[in-house]
């Protein structure tokens, strides 16, 4: 079986709802229980300042601990050593609402002058970043289904020009990209004439179309789009006209034209 393969791209814009309070504390001591101790009373009174706005104990969580040694570089007798200083520890930890500014305020204001003095950041983030997830997914995929369609739909173009070309004995190249640089769903040496399957009317569809058509005239090439969006009957019957003008001409039945190309369309999908 033949796949086609598409990139699905989506865009969401998600205002935030929530505040989130990033802060901490270190601190360094001759004993290591010493160092655990601080942290932990710290800790405390950042709960107790925080229970002040409504805040449950829980709800400060910690991001990191860690206590590590330090020293300290000294130079004697011209020489550069060091020495053990203590141990030193670092606590992260943060605190989330839903974004109250005046809440948001008075808090700041109580950090900035805690007895403790935490180094504090803000930032914010939504409060069920799934459902923001599931949206842009679900963007995403709507997106590739659209370009999958698209790929699809304008295979048709290709497959008539291939059945009329086959009628023929002419040889087409197909998804052609080397005659002008520029992808061609269809061009047929012998008669110069190209096919250019449109439908979106997009900006860089439009462009492209435009290059298309520069890169074909300068090489003495035909360019037709055809809208892959027009009807069965439309898009045989525009390119049947275009290899008229090419002095190609030929009769057969629309419907049985539609038939054929739909057949192969399944058979090249398998």
């Amino acid at each position: 079986m033949r796949t086609i393969r598409v990139t699905g791209k989506g865009q969401l814009k998600v205002k935030p709802d929530m505040t989130r309070i990033t802060m901490s504390l270190e601190g360094t001591f001759p004993e290591y229980s010493d160092a655990l101790r601080r942290s932990a009373e710290d800790t405390e009174r950042i709960k107790d300042l925080l229970s002040g706005f409504g805040f449950e104990r829980t709800d400060l969580k910690t991001l990191n601990f860690n206590v590590e040694t330090e020293y300290e570089s000294y130079k004697e007798h011209g020489t550069y050593k060091q020495r053990f200083v203590g141990y030193k520890y670092h606590h992260l930890m943060k605190v989330e609402f839903e974004s109250d500014n005046e809440r948001l305020g008075k808090l700041l204001y109580a950090l900035a002058h805690c007895p403790v003095k935490p180094e504090f950041r803000l930032s914010y983030t939504v409060k069920d970043p799934e459902a923001a997830k599931n949206e842009l997914l679900g963007k995403a995929i709507a997106d590739a289904k659209e370009k999958a369609t698209v790929l699809t739909t304008a295979a048709g173009v290709t497959l008539k020009s291939m059945l009329y070309c086959g009628r023929n004995g002419l040889k087409p190249r197909i998804n052609d990209e080397d005659t002008i640089g520029v992808p061609l769903d269809a061009y047929i040496p012998d008669l110069k004439l190209a096919f250019l399957a449109i439908g979106r009317g997009t900006k860089t569809e439009n462009d492209t179309q435009a290059i298309a058509k520069h890169l074909c005239e300068r090489r003495g090439i035909v360019l037709e789009a055809v809208s892959y969006r027009a009807s069965s009957e439309s898009l045989c019957m525009d390119i049947k006209r275009a290899f008229q003008e090419a002095h190609v001409y030929f009769i057969s039945d629309f419907e049985e034209d539609i038939e054929i190309a739909h057949t192969q369309f399944y058979r090249w999908r398998r």
